[in-house]
């Protein structure tokens, strides 16, 4: 049947409202999207930049010939000799070539909406452009993809020349003397971007979010709106106070360091005009679950599974078990499950995939970071290096729209409470999957909020965003290295990994053969029998087995290599029953090797002489 295709389900959008996005002359940005999508014959997608290498060698970006010859044709028929040698200079010194990628988002997504910014390059991350490399800035391709308000604006300038007019001295940022159509296009812009959210930090503690109705309600009954954060301007807050010094509101100019209505706004006209800005806050908060009933009787389990996986339910997991029972292999099965689209990739060289094993010396400055001395310019300074958990950290709060993987390989051969040290507090999650309780930490804090070099918030809190996991191993051989202690234990989800054989989609895995005694020997049936006796003769524990992945067998263009599967045995698994199980029983009929063996050695020789060197059958 013929019916319209469902709305697409978009990732909610990142607000950004705490970043360090600045921008100037924003008439000019405007101005130059439209005349690149109406020049193009207003196709949806542009990519319009090239890069070259400026003359102080940073990586640039200027517009391709083609655009700028289609915008000089498109112009002609509107002003008189556009020259374009001078336009091109004009044009490639705008935002949408010198700007980082964050700031077009807000001013150009977030304020007025009227265009999609993007790196040509998908796999870039939209962080990229803020870290300068090798002392010198960088700009990366860009794309342009384009909303609905083009054609409004096509639609008021339509059979005007003098709206054109202007734009085009928007675009050579001189002034216009055609009062109307300035501010009809002002009026225009005004009303598109009024919707557009802000933050406002009055203190340390209390904030408020706002969009132009409230301001607007304010102005109509007060002299003057107080639009300055308690500290500093950031992210939408910052580029509004550009813009409405640069003449962009209709309704709002600057007064001293506040803000007012201009003097021919009539306070009842905007007072109207606030209510009816203010009542699409209503119309746009649209009740989803009006829709969830019908919606959930056509989708199927996978779908409903991936639904529920979102980035609002963090994971804190740690599988345990005896040595060689899969642990690592249950993390990895775990991230796949979740991660659906990565299906036949590897996970450990997945970007968003963070991996540390624990040792003995392992430290909280191996984890989180420390401050190490670096030479610049002749000269030491001192720097944090952050540690594999800060920068796993840093990707999350840069990537909200990804999940972030950390794995903690051997969490109990280190002390893991010192290791996580002051951390500890964020393990507490809310509801939402964010940390219950923030912490103070200016050293984290500077590196997950930096941006050229300055945290871009002015705050030291920091919290585990939703979109971040902690998954970790824990060998119960080594328990008695470190113990966890239990207010630890209960931060984290535990599940037990079984020596139990594995199976992959009802085949077996790891089923080599090994010679012993001049015969060849299954490892799965091995390893069974072993446990087998380990827990029934021995009268061992079970975390004194071992798992069927404690030896993997090696396999050579998909056989598996007897003769090296042997020396594994012979170098691995004899030394673990001799040095770790062996010691541990005290009857001596009951001795994993027979009682004729008396040292390591003699055990190594007898199996290389195709001896039975194992107290049972096999």
């Amino acid at each position: 049947m013929n019916y319209p295709y469902e709305i697409n389900a978009f990732k909610p959008l990142e607000l950004k409202l705490g970043i360090k996005s600045s921008l100037s002359n924003i008439k000019k940005s405007l101005s130059l999207i439209f005349f690149l999508w109406k020049s193009n014959n207003e196709i949806f997608e542009i990519a319009y930049s090239e890069s070259f290498t400026d003359q102080e060698e940073n990586e640039a970006l200027k517009i391709k010939d083609e655009h700028l010859d289609s915008i000089v044709e498109y112009l002609e028929d509107y002003v008189d000799e556009v020259d374009s040698d001078i336009l091109s200079v004009i044009i490639n010194e705008d935002n949408i070539f010198s700007a980082q990628i964050e700031s077009l988002i807000v001013a150009f997504e977030l304020i007025w909406r009227v265009a999609i910014f993007e790196f040509e390059n998908n796999d870039i991350p939209y962080n990229a452009e803020r870290q300068k490399q090798g002392g010198k800035k960088v700009r990366y391709r860009k794309k342009i993809k384009y909303t609905r308000y083009m054609d409004h604006l096509d639609l008021l300038i339509s059979n005007n020349n003098d709206l054109v007019k202007c734009l085009y001295k928007w675009l050579i940022e001189e002034p216009s003397e055609d009062e109307e159509a300035e501010n009809t296009l002002v009026k225009f812009f005004t009303m598109i971007s009024d919707d557009a959210l802000y933050r406002l930090r009055k203190s340390e503690t209390e904030q408020l979010i706002f969009n132009m109705s409230g301001v607007y309600q304010k102005a109509s009954e007060e002299d003057s709106v107080q639009l300055k954060d308690y500290t500093e301007n950031l992210g939408s807050l910052r580029i509004l106070n550009s813009s409405i010094k640069e003449g962009l509101n209709y309704y709002i100019v600057p007064r001293g360091r506040r803000y007012a209505k201009k003097d021919e706004i009539v306070n009842e006209d905007l007072a109207k005009y606030s209510l009816r800005t203010g009542s699409l806050n209503k119309l746009f908060n649209i009740d989803r679950s009006l829709y969830a009933d019908s919606k959930e009787t056509v989708m199927d389990e996978e779908q409903t599974s991936n639904a529920s996986d979102g980035l609002r339910t963090p994971l804190q997991k740690i599988y345990y078990g005896a040595p060689g029972t899969g642990k690592s292999f249950q993390v990895v099965q775990l991230i796949k499950e979740k991660e659906k689209q990565f299906e036949g990739e590897d996970i450990n060289q997945l970007k968003n995939v963070f991996r540390t094993t624990i040792y003995p010396e392992y430290s909280y400055n191996d984890f989180i970071g420390n401050i190490m001395p670096v030479v610049k310019d002749g000269s030491i300074t001192y720097e944090f290096e952050p540690g594999v958990f800060t920068r796993a950290l840093k990707y999350a709060y840069d990537n909200r729209e990804s999940n972030v993987y950390m794995i903690i390989e051997e969490m109990s051969r280190g002390n893991i409470s010192s290791i996580f040290g002051d951390v500890f507090q964020l393990l507490d999650r809310n509801d939402e999957g964010k940390s219950e309780y923030g912490l103070n930490n200016e050293l984290i804090a500077n590196e997950i909020y930096c941006m050229n070099g300055e945290n871009e918030i002015g705050d030291n809190k920091i919290y585990l965003p939703s979109n971040f996991s902690i998954l970790g191993t824990v060998n119960t051989s080594d328990q008695n290295v470190f113990v966890m202690d239990n207010a630890f234990k209960r931060r984290f989800e535990f599940e037990y990994v079984s020596t139990e054989e594995t199976l992959d989609n009802g085949s077996k895995i790891n089923d080599f053969t090994f010679k012993y005694a001049g015969r060849d020997i299954k490892w799965l049936e091995f390893y069974k029998t072993l446990n087998d006796y380990i827990v029934d003769k021995a009268e061992l524990s079970e975390d004194k087995q071992v798992g069927q992945f404690f030896i993997k067998g090696i396999s050579k263009e998909g056989i598996y290599d007897e003769d090296a599967n042997t020396n594994l045995i012979k170098n691995k698994l004899l030394q673990y029953l001799w040095s770790d199980v062996n010691e541990m029983i005290f009857d001596s009929e009951s001795k994993i090797f027979k009682e004729n063996f008396k040292s390591f050695s003699q055990i190594y020789n007898g199996f290389v002489n195709n001896e039975e060197v194992f107290n049972f059958s096999i």
